[in-house]
């Protein structure tokens, strides 16, 4: 009967490291996705902004911190958006507290008696004031120039609004795809013999240079910034000297310019678009600071991938369930070890046991 003691130990053993390792994982999980309250906040403006209780009742002032509280699954507590949010599934639901043009109604947003006012840096800062000035609570967020500052947004406004576990799961996917992309064969191998392709973003009539968020997304591609390379800093008006002189080997266009670049004469002579080589990319993705800004350096990356490896196949990075779950997450990925090794050593208990037996 030794070996019957020897099996029930082993098992005992093997269950309390399992038991440990998920509830250390589960524990961490907890820990880092709470939301208490009441909790405060210094915004850019420099206030400390105190908010008593989860907000119920939210207003966004700009599209970017929509689609944030859309994707963190915070949609239901959005009573208030601007014109520009209205491609978000639901938004047609919500007041509109914008003008076609995207300038705030303060009546609105006022009438609506929000919990919490959050107001992106693009607002201007006279109409936060105003917005305080009537009695409701306004965070003020800071500007948002890289991916890293996007992930950081994305988890204060889940801490703000209540969804810090929905926030830490958009972090998750916006980390685990921009992982895929980086384990996919790099582009840059296969482009002119290990020199990155030359990007020029076009958007109504400008570009972007250095130290834009625009410049991060094409460098995060895999690519470099024909505006950068060409020594402009920050966001430049156009000319045919930018696109003849820099003869960027890409164009990169928003999915709302489409037919307007077709009567862009300079454009449509330029090698990059005589080759093909047109990057449409979806506005809501390119434009605005938040999560769904790694679907548009995704299809970069795909779109410079496929031409310059076409008899290659590359694995395209995790994609999202309709329910916002991400179907190759990085949890999942690091938790198939233990699972290889609970399988494993189940098998040798079982072997050892059944030999102990017989001999017994």
């Amino acid at each position: 009967m030794k070996w019957k003691t020897f099996l029930c130990c082993i098992i005992i053993i093997a269950s309390s490291s399992v038991i440990g390792i998920v509830g250390i994982e589960d524990g961490q999980g907890n820990m880092q996705n709470s939301c208490e309250f009441p909790m405060s906040e210094i915004d850019a403006s420099g206030l400390t902004i105190e908010i008593e209780k989860e907000p119920q009742r939210i207003v966004s002032l700009a599209p970017s911190a929509s689609q944030t509280m859309w994707e963190i699954g915070g949609s239901e507590k959005i009573i208030g958006v601007t014109h520009y949010a209205e491609y978000l599934e639901g938004a047609d639901e919500k007041e509109v507290i914008s003008s076609l043009e995207g300038e705030i109604i303060l009546e609105n947003v006022v009438s609506l008696e929000p919990d919490l006012v959050l107001a992106p840096s693009i607002i201007p800062e006279k109409t936060v004031e105003k917005l305080r000035e009537a009695g409701l609570i306004v965070y003020y967020s800071s500007e948002l120039s890289t991916i890293e500052d996007i992930i950081e947004e994305t988890r204060l406004i889940g801490r703000l609004s209540g969804e810090c576990e929905g926030a830490e799961e958009v972090i998750e996917w916006m980390e685990s795809t921009l992982n895929g992309i980086y384990r996919g064969e790099g582009i840059s191998e296969g482009a002119h013999n290990g020199e990155s392709p030359t990007i020029l973003y076009v958007f109504y009539g400008w570009t972007a240079g250095d130290g834009t968020l625009i410049d991060e997304v094409i460098e995060m591609a895999g690519a470099k910034n024909s505006a950068k390379l060409m020594g402009i800093e920050g966001y430049r008006q156009l000319n045919k000297e930018l696109i003849v002189e820099g003869k960027p080997e890409w164009i990169m266009i928003n999915s709302d310019e489409v037919e307007g670049i077709k009567n862009d004469e300079i454009i449509q002579k330029s090698n990059a678009s005589m080759n093909g080589r047109v990057i449409v990319v979806e506005v809501e993705h390119l434009n605005q600071p938040a999560p769904r800004i790694v679907l548009a350096i995704e299809k970069i990356s795909q779109e410079i991938y496929q031409e310059y490896n076409t008899g290659g196949k590359k694995q395209l990075p995790s994609e999202r369930n309709s329910d916002g779950s991400d179907i190759s997450s990085i949890e999942a990925i690091s938790s198939e070890p233990y699972m290889q090794f609970i399988i494993l050593t189940g098998f040798v208990i079982l072997v050892i046991g059944l030999t102990m037996y017989k001999k017994e």
